[in-house]
């Protein structure tokens, strides 16, 4: 299967990443999908078959032709041995637009409002937990009758708080190394400190109409790696 240039905008194939994408894309099998695991940034494997409800799908969502983002996203290391997190990032962000636009696609059959939004969240068991909102009894209804859409959510929800706990981690790996270089063992150990006394940020969701987006402490994406690049950079500065 090739990869949706839809998903991953121009340029698709010309450069490393999508390369290395590709090639998860076409050898991904079996299916994991890490969950967090409550307090750290530490994740465990669960298979996607055991997440998934055993009853058959509604055909409100047409088939998708693209694929299994939780394959791909523990395949990535097919193309060379590597697991580069800018590719975990891709994939992630391409899982997010996926969900979106089968919640469109969903929603729009079912004649749900995405105004007010929708505001989720899951469990440490992989099943998703709705806010109030005006209409989420057909929303619970629409995802108990529609198991695939339910799991597509769901994938790129943890694929997305996974990739990004990686990318705290990989800011976590560049300001020890240079506060090491830079300063020697006592800065690095104090970036350390910073580093566990950050936690495990709460994560929750967000589906509107504009998009289904993340929120990391209530801060977006960038604005929470931001942060976190800043507590630990004050032993580097």
């Amino acid at each position: 299967m090739k990869i949706n240039t839809t998903f991953l905008g121009p340029g698709t194939l010309n450069d490393p990443s999508s390369r290395r994408i590709q090639t998860a894309i076409d050898t991904a099998s079996t299916g994991w999908i890490a969950l967090p695991l409550e307090g750290t940034d530490a994740a465990f494997e669960v298979s996607l078959e055991r997440l998934s409800p055993k009853k058959p799908a509604r055909t409100d969502t047409p088939a998708s032709s693209t694929p299994d983002w939780g394959n791909v996203f523990f395949n990535l290391s097919a193309a060379d041995g590597a697991v580069h997190i800018e590719d975990m990032a891709r994939v992630a962000d391409t899982a997010m637009k996926d969900a979106k636009n089968r919640l469109d696609a969903a929603f729009s059959a079912a004649r749900i409002r995405s105004s007010p939004a929708v505001n989720l969240s899951f469990d440490l068991g992989g099943q998703l937990c709705f806010e109030a909102h005006p209409q989420k009894e057909q929303i619970l209804s629409l995802f108990r009758e529609n198991p695939e859409l339910e799991r597509n959510v769901r994938t790129a929800m943890c694929l997305k708080e996974n990739a990004v706990s990686w990318q705290k981690a990989e800011l976590y790996t560049e300001m020890y190394q240079t506060a090491y270089r830079l300063k020697g063992k006592a800065a690095a150990q104090a970036v350390s400190k910073i580093f566990l006394s950050l936690g495990h940020p709460r994560t929750t969701f967000r589906y509107d109409s504009s998009g289904f987006t993340a929120s990391f402490n209530g801060q977006a994406e960038q604005e929470y790696l931001a942060g976190v690049r800043d507590a630990l950079g004050r032993w580097v500065a």
